[in-house]
């Protein structure tokens, strides 16, 4: 799952934590902690990833399934376009 800020990654971590396995992932958390983070999704040890949209850039996990944005888009030309295509 990916989000906007850093402040976001460790709510929504907290919050789904409580119902499945989760850790956040993002730029105040150190490059080790970082690497042992990715290295324990990657073998299975928690099922959600929350990252931020910066931290997650070049990310190479295989067999992710399904990939959320947490935050909406405040512009509303992100939501018109699609809409007009469904026509």
């Amino acid at each position: 799952m990916f989000t906007q800020t850093k402040r976001d990654a460790d709510d929504v971590a907290l919050a789904m934590g409580r119902f499945v396995g989760c850790e956040a992932l993002h730029g105040d958390i150190t490059q080790s902690q970082r690497e042992k983070t990715l290295n324990a999704f990657r073998e299975g040890n928690f099922s959600v990833l929350v990252a931020t949209d910066v931290a997650a850039r070049g990310l190479d996990i295989p067999n992710v399934d399904l990939v959320c944005h947490h935050s909406l888009s405040l512009s509303v030309k992100f939501y018109l376009i699609p809409m007009l295509w469904q026509c």
